[in-house]
């Protein structure tokens, strides 16, 4: 298992997460060495009911907070970002989330949610989707000078909230110096260039010949990307411990991801995370800036 390597992804630390909650997930975990990648939202807006289709909405009454607001969540992040505990990247500037139905587009707020019911069709969108390009410009920019000026440290790797990217946020996402946790979808979402059209072809490659997604590292020259697989409560683990299996015989890097509230409140989610951790060994888990360079 030579230079099979692993990183933990974990989503949406904010304002509103209690150093409490990533110490009862991840505590022992450090203690034995592991390491953990947070995705730090740095503007963020209070979400209700997260990871509940039908009641999710954004508590616009509460307002955005900073994240250095929360003193006692930051000191906790600085004393484990010293341990080499833990990195922080960028989830997006406030993870705000927008809705389409009925010909228009609308913020998710609670007035909003509550006129949905009334309809079948309508679909998400998340920040890199919602927001224009200038407004994404503006905000994510702010958003890592933000991080790197509460945490001290260079923020290397941009997670996309609700894992949604357009086109032209790739573009912005790499002008501030950021690679990508994700990979293109099948409507090649990403500038067109000869790089471009060379990763798309392994990503079609790869889908056609193992029916998954290309699991190393992709370059663009101006930046990188790298498939993260997630584990939720809808993850069929069979497919994810074989994928898991497969990229540890080929020696591709596998990145876990997932939401700390999510396993917080859900037992059996819990069970399968620590049964994964478990299974680890502690040199094999990187941080995943660490996998995005081949280790290093």
């Amino acid at each position: 298992m030579e230079n099979f390597f692993v990183a933990i992804r974990d989503d949406d630390t904010s304002f509103w997460t209690k150093p409490e909650e990533l110490e009862q997930l991840y505590g022992w975990f450090f203690e034995r060495g592991g390491k953990v990648s947070l995705a730090v939202i740095p503007y963020s807006w209070k979400q209700i009911n997260p990871g509940m289709d039908k009641d999710f909405y954004i508590d616009r009454s509460s307002g955005r907070r900073f994240i250095y607001e929360n003193k006692a969540l930051v000191d906790y992040l600085h004393d484990k970002i010293k341990e080499n505990r833990i990195e922080i990247m960028q989830h997006g500037y406030d993870h705000v989330y927008g809705v389409k139905y009925n010909g228009k587009i609308e913020f998710l707020d609670k007035n909003v949610r509550e006129e949905l019911r009334d309809y079948k069709n309508y679909c998400y969108l998340p920040e890199c989707l919602y927001k224009s390009s200038l407004e994404l410009e503006k905000d994510l920019k702010e958003g890592k000078e933000i991080l790197e000026d509460t945490f001290k440290v260079k923020v290397k790797i941009f997670v996309p909230p609700g894992n949604a990217i357009s086109k032209e946020s790739v573009k912005i996402v790499a002008k501030i110096g950021l690679h990508i946790s994700g990979i293109m979808e099948k409507s090649m979402n990403r500038p067109i260039n000869v790089r471009t059209l060379i990763n798309y072809g392994k990503r079609i490659y790869w889908k056609l010949k193992y029916n998954l997604p290309y699991p190393f590292v992709m370059d663009y020259g101006t930046h990188k990307e790298l498939v993260a697989y997630a584990l939720t409560p809808s993850t069929d683990l069979d497919w994810f411990y074989r994928v898991f299996k497969f990229c540890r015989e080929v020696r591709a890097p596998f990145v876990l991801a997932t939401h700390y509230w999510e396993i917080l409140r859900d037992n059996k989610l819990k069970k399968n995370f620590y049964s994964f951790l478990e299974k680890l060994e502690n040199n094999r888990i990187l941080l995943l800036h660490q996998l995005m360079n081949n280790g290093s």
